[in-house]
């Protein structure tokens, strides 16, 4: 296999990447007025965000576009997460758009997260 293409760990089959990896933060939070979190409470979310972002593995757009996501990073606090995500994507606003868009979901997945929003769209490094 030459070294421009990869293996997508679901699919077994090669696939050409997209363009530079990009690394891309998300932070979501529980609703303003909520109470902080207790340490249990903030690992358990951890676990839970990890779980759901990390059955993440590629996705393809409407128009062909294909993203993938090749490693991911959590961690909480008391108000709320920070999720990074290092997607391969043709270029930065298409890899936020994929973090943003995988963090939304993630939140709407688990009822741990039910109010929760994201509260600072997207850094992209």
């Amino acid at each position: 296999m030459s070294a421009d293409r990869r293996v997508s760990p679901r699919a077994a089959v090669p696939v050409q990447p997209a363009g530079p990896p990009f690394a891309v933060t998300v932070t979501a939070g529980p609703p303003p007025g909520t109470p902080p979190m207790t340490p249990d409470a903030t690992d358990a979310a951890a676990r839970a965000l990890g779980r759901i972002v990390g059955g993440a593995r590629e996705a393809i757009r409407a128009d062909g576009v294909r993203i993938t996501v090749l490693d991911h990073w959590v961690g909480t606090h008391p108000d709320g997460a920070m999720i990074a995500v290092i997607i391969d994507a043709p270029d930065p606003a298409t890899a936020v758009d994929a973090a943003v868009d995988l963090v939304d979901y993630a939140l709407r997945a688990n009822r741990r997260f039910t109010g929760w929003r994201i509260t600072d769209p997207a850094d992209t490094r």
